[in-house]
């Protein structure tokens, strides 16, 4: 079996990251390509947990952590699909937790956050950074959550 190809989209929200990873998505399966299309926070127990506690706040650390556990269980997934010659995009990963979780807990904690993911992180083969400016991101996610933003898309 061949290996497959592992594409990460970063960028804060807004940014347009799923509207290129869908079309990307698309495109790649019209061609004939094996696609599987997947997110951060997950779906899955711990992505569930962090998406309740991403509304109503939550204490950084609490975030490290139950980031690192959700993407724990989604590198597994993500290894298995590519495996089997899949190409896997994702729309957000380990990036985002340095950029966000580094941010609320400053320089000196990255390191602590690179080490919980050091013996299962997964080097994509791509990483894109969609670069849109704060105020055109936040206003598009205002938009689509009916003025509803998480903690991490306040601008400051």
């Amino acid at each position: 079996m061949s290996k497959g190809l592992f594409i990460v989209f970063e960028g804060i929200d807004g940014s347009g990251k799923t509207t290129v990873c869908r079309m990307l998505e698309k495109k790649l399966k019209s061609l004939g390509f094996n696609v599987f299309f997947t997110s951060e926070p997950t779906n899955m127990e711990y992505g569930k947990i962090l998406r309740r506690k991403l509304k109503s706040g939550m204490d950084p650390i609490e975030a490290v952590l139950l980031f690192a556990l959700d993407r724990y269980n989604h590198v597994k997934i993500i290894r298995e699909y590519l495996k089997k010659g899949y190409i896997v995009i994702c729309d957000r990963y380990y990036y985002s937790s340095l950029a966000y979780q580094g941010a609320l807990l400053g320089k000196d904690m990255m390191s602590y956050i690179e080490s919980i993911h050091r013996p299962f992180i997964l080097k994509p083969d791509l990483v894109f950074l969609l670069d849109v400016l704060p105020e055109i991101g936040l206003s598009r996610v205002r938009k689509l959550r009916e003025g509803c933003a998480e903690i991490y898309e306040e601008l400051k």
